[in-house]
């Protein structure tokens, strides 16, 4: 449900879970991996159960710090139930469970920025703080999930498995804000006496005093959210022989992911301002104190109070990822002998994952605008930074008010794509179960071939470019070898050693994958102006490593263990964002203004492979 390829573990209730599986090193029959781990969540198989089963939890949660913005409550709840039973002789199961989360969170955050170099005079340097600000935050977040499973089996020959899995989360999040600035260019201006410094550090830092003539900024936001995923999955298990087994897997899986995100400001009127005394303790929340109101509704307004030209900003993004796959595989089970068994399979999957965002500056047509007592709620109270209650509303109440003005800049371009991607993969595998002497092995050796094919679309947009500029397609292909080796060997006293070695990648993050991007000239460049711009990388390649893994392990029994590991992976190639020269002319650069740099060579800041390295520990 987010921008790349992450998956985000809140929408898969753990009460729905049979098991979770890590893999921390890969072998050849893992089709998906990644370079720190992999992990498999599996849910019940309602045959593998003797009877029927009834469950139901409940439990009940309490934030801490309470709650921060009015209409958001402290405490939540989970529910589950799940059930799961056999019929027509064994041969049937299903299996059901739902889960329902109602979570809400809570938090306070202070914060200073800044401390560039200052010099009050030719012969002292000192650092100061640039700005504080505040901020707490409420959210409630409620998630649906419903899981079912069908098993049928009505033979030996045959096991079908249909996994469905529905889940639907919402995130409705209020947010109160006040940052205070202390530049000189917004007409603030620091008393000179009751400064207090901090000497520890070398230079001095102001860390106390009090600044006049400050424009409080005072911001109401809001973020909500809607995810739906839908995840379908077959397995068709045969077992042709004693020795002979096979699978044909089928799934899809979709998400679709719609966002708003929501700025509203307000402060003390178009030219209002306030003196502000402050201290910026080195552990703990910056304290800071108006000698105005900042809840009186008389005196705040919804205002442009800093001057940045807008008085709020909406965007809403729309993630769509879709994702098909076809597996199968052959294992053959020898009698004897240190070959247990070999496998052998085929992968196919497609994915395709797109966003799309609409974003807007919000202006007032009359601004100053002091809203009506129906529309505030209660205060939020800041004195956890020592600002005291503070002017809250829901800003989506107060949406109608502002008029929209579209934003098609470069940074909102970029964040309109689509991605596609498809795997080829073809393994083979020989699976060990035996001794050496006195010491037990198992473990497996392996090889797995990968072939990708991806491809973006996206805006370019060169200056004076209307809209979002132009739709650009790039893709590219590639493969990738990746043998690997697992053995544990088994050794008296209850001992295992563990030795692994693979050939690892780990995929670009989708977002880094896109083809957009915007370009402008940079006209401080050194030796004259130049073309300059950045985006995504359609072209970009996995990490890749060759990674080893050695453990010792000692077992009490059933009681515990203890585990000594060391882990090594040698990166062939990694990803990082780099400028480097690019050839512009490839776009239309005739809407570009005299006058133009002189050559086309510029440089381009995208996501990049780079080589060499090493991960250890």
């Amino acid at each position: 449900t987010s921008d790349n390829r992450s998956v985000e573990f809140d929408q898969y209730p753990s009460e729905l879970l049979s098991a979770v599986v890590v893999y921390k090193t890969p072998d050849a029959s893992l089709i998906n991996q990644g370079l720190s781990g992999t992990v498999n969540l599996k849910t019940a198989r309602p045959l593998d159960f003797d009877g029927t089963v009834r469950t139901v939890g409940a439990r009940i949660e309490k934030n801490s710090i309470g709650s921060q913005i009015d209409g958001i409550s402290a405490y939540g709840s989970r529910l589950n139930a799940s059930y799961i039973t056999q019929f027509a002789d064994e041969r049937v199961g299903v299996a059901l469970g739902l889960a329902y989360l109602d979570s809400p969170g809570q938090a306070r955050e202070g914060r200073y920025w800044g401390f560039p170099d200052f010099n009050p005079s030719p012969t002292a340097e000192e650092r100061r703080p640039e700005g504080i600000e505040g901020r707490a935050y409420s959210s409630e977040n409620n998630r649906l999930g419903v899981m079912g499973t069908i098993q049928f089996k009505p033979n030996d020959v045959y096991n079908g498995v249909l996994d469905i899995y529905y889940s639907k989360f919402e995130r409705d999040e209020q947010r109160s804000r006040v940052e205070t600035s202390f530049q000189d260019w917004t007409g603030a201006s620091l008393n000179p006496s009751g400064r207090v410094f901090d000497t520890d550090r070398g230079v001095p830092f102001l860390v106390g005093g009090t600044v006049n003539a400050v424009k409080p900024q005072i911001r109401n936001d809001a973020f909500n959210r809607e995810d739906e995923l839908i995840s379908i999955g077959l397995a068709n298990e045969f077992t042709f022989t004693d020795q002979l087994s096979g699978l044909l897997d089928l799934s899809y899986n979709r998400v679709d992911s719609i966002m708003t995100e929501l700025e509203t400001y307000s402060g003390l009127g178009l030219a209002g301002n306030a003196n502000a005394t402050f201290s910026s303790p080195l552990t703990g929340f910056p304290s800071l104190r108006f000698d105005r109101s900042l809840a009186d509704p008389s005196v705040i307004r919804l205002t442009d109070s800093t001057g940045w030209g807008q008085d709020g900003y909406i965007k809403s993004p729309e993630i769509d990822d879709e994702l098909r796959a076809v597996k199968a595989h052959l294992n053959y089970a020898f009698d004897g002998g240190f070959i247990s068994s070999v496998e052998g399979g085929l992968r196919w999957s497609d994915r395709t994952k797109s966003r799309g965002s609409d974003e807007a500056f919000l202006d007032l047509p009359n601004r100053p605008v002091n809203l009506p007592a129906n529309v505030l709620r209660s205060p939020t109270d800041m004195s956890f930074v020592g600002i005291g209650p503070v002017y809250s509303y829901n800003p989506f109440d107060v949406l109608s008010l502002y008029r929209r003005r579209g934003n098609s800049s470069d940074g909102v371009a970029n964040k309109n794509w689509d991605v596609s991607e498809t795997l080829e993969t073809a393994y083979v595998q020989l699976n060990i179960d035996g001794q050496l002497g006195d010491v037990g092995i198992r473990g497996n050796i392996g090889v797995q071939h990968q072939r990708t094919e991806q491809e973006s679309s996206g805006f370019i947009r060169p200056p004076g470019s209307s809209g979002f500029g132009t739709l650009a397609t790039v893709g590219t292909d590639y493969s990738d070898t990746l043998p690997s080796m697992n053995l544990a060997f088994l050794l008296p006293w209850d001992t295992t050693v563990r030795f692994g070695a693979a050939k690892q990648l780990a995929r670009p993050r989708i977002d880094q994958m896109t083809v957009g991007g915007g370009f402008g000239v940079d006209a401080t460049a050194v030796g004259g102006p130049r073309y300059s711009g950045g985006g995504g990388n359609p072209l970009l390649e996995p990490w890749r490593a060759t990674a080893y893994d050695l453990s010792i392990e000692k077992y009490f029994s059933e009681r515990g263990y203890v585990s000594l590991a060391y882990f090594h992976k040698d990166l062939e190639t990694y990803i990082f964002q780099q400028r480097f020269e690019f050839d512009f002319s490839v776009f239309d650069l005739s809407n570009i203004p005299s006058p133009r740099p002189a050559s086309t060579i510029g440089l381009w800041d995208a996501p990049f492979n780079g080589e060499g390295g090493t991960i250890k520990g």
